[in-house]
């Protein structure tokens, strides 16, 4: 697929992708009154007999951010079981969410867990965009030169400009950024082993 292309998905296909058949499969909506303010989507499944949780779809209504809705959504996810959270994404603000709510933050991403295990992770994953993924970045391969420290390939063209301003407003804050530069066409990745879970 070249670069700007845009691909048609059906409701159906799209279902398909990122709720596969034979996982355990979680899809939440947040809604006030009639109007849909947040979703969740999230797969489970054992990973060296761990439960592992990834989240495939994140998002929140642009007019309705900073409401505690992610922490929510988020906070729905927790079972007090599962090994390990990972999530690929575009946004800034969908990895530090997800960093925040299953460990110390974006700023404490443990980068030797996610060098050790991604690669694994994804590996055994029932949903096949993640599976299939290229991995990306001086944290996952040999000598990369453009930047990268985790991402991966997952062909998703989308325009990078709301996910660049998130970024900018974030090291505005502060905000060290540890996952580098997002080519077109790559998702941020972060896996998360959790905290309870972490050997001392």
């Amino acid at each position: 697929m070249n670069k700007g292309t845009r691909v048609k998905i059906s409701p159906k296909l799209l279902w398909k992708k990122i709720l596969p058949e034979g996982a355990e499969n979680t899809y939440i909506t947040t809604t006030r009154g009639t109007e849909l303010l947040g979703i969740i989507f999230a797969t489970r499944w054992m990973y060296k007999r761990e439960i592992t949780v990834w989240v495939t779809q994140l998002c929140v209504h642009r007019e309705h951010r900073n409401e505690g809705i992610v922490k929510s959504l988020l906070a729905s996810l927790k079972t007090g079981n599962d090994y390990a959270v990972g999530i690929l994404s575009s946004h800034p603000f969908s990895i530090s969410a997800v960093a925040r709510a299953f460990g110390k933050g974006v700023e404490d991403i443990d980068l030797g867990v996610m060098k050790l295990e991604a690669k694994d992770v994804m590996a055994t994953c029932p949903v096949t965009y993640v599976r299939d993924a290229k991995l990306r970045g001086a944290l996952l391969e040999d000598q990369p030169s453009d930047g990268t420290i985790s991402c991966a390939d997952t062909q998703f063209w989308v325009d990078h400009g709301e996910p660049d301003e998130a970024l900018s407003v974030m090291k505005d804050k502060g905000v060290t950024w540890p996952l580098g530069f997002l080519p077109e066409g790559h998702e941020y990745l972060l896996l998360v082993k959790l905290e309870s879970r972490v050997e001392s």
